[in-house]
């Protein structure tokens, strides 16, 4: 949940449903991302291998969604101290009961189908119920 991978070598056969949830800045920063061209860095090569594995996830029938409205800190119970903390800019707009809710939806769903084999719904793309969640499709890595 919104964090990167620490080992990225020879993890681009992940052949089993995984799930990346990412932050509301993901779709802006993958803009970002995409226009750098400084291919000698170091932590560029290491984004550029995390994007390929989150291509191979997709294609293996797995997940990469983003939340509008949250930052990094609203995958922590942070956001649940006082709504006042929005205002430091370490969390979203997004009110934090309504941000966990939908983590904690998609979390479900996702675990329901590939260990349950019941549910599914809300992974398998947009919801009405949740329109603050995107999907990434492989063109957009």
């Amino acid at each position: 949940m919104d964090g990167s991978l620490y080992e990225v070598e020879n993890r681009d056969v992940i052949n089993k449903p995984f799930m990346f949830i990412r932050s509301g800045v993901f779709k802006g920063w993958l803009e970002d991302f995409k226009s750098n061209t400084d291919s000698d860095n170091e932590v560029i090569k290491q984004l550029t291998d995390e994007l390929h594995i989150m291509k191979n996830v997709i294609h293996h029938q797995g997940n990469v969604i983003y939340v509008e409205g949250t930052e990094h800190f609203n995958f922590t119970d942070l956001q649940f101290y006082s709504p006042l903390i929005k205002l430091t800019g370490i969390t979203g707009d997004i009110d934090g009961k309504r941000g966990s809710w939908i983590v904690d939806q998609y979390v479900l769903d996702f675990f329901n189908k590939h260990l349950k084999g019941t549910g599914g719904n809300l992974v398998q793309g947009p919801s009405d119920m949740y329109p603050e969640v995107k999907f990434v499709e492989p063109g957009d890595l």
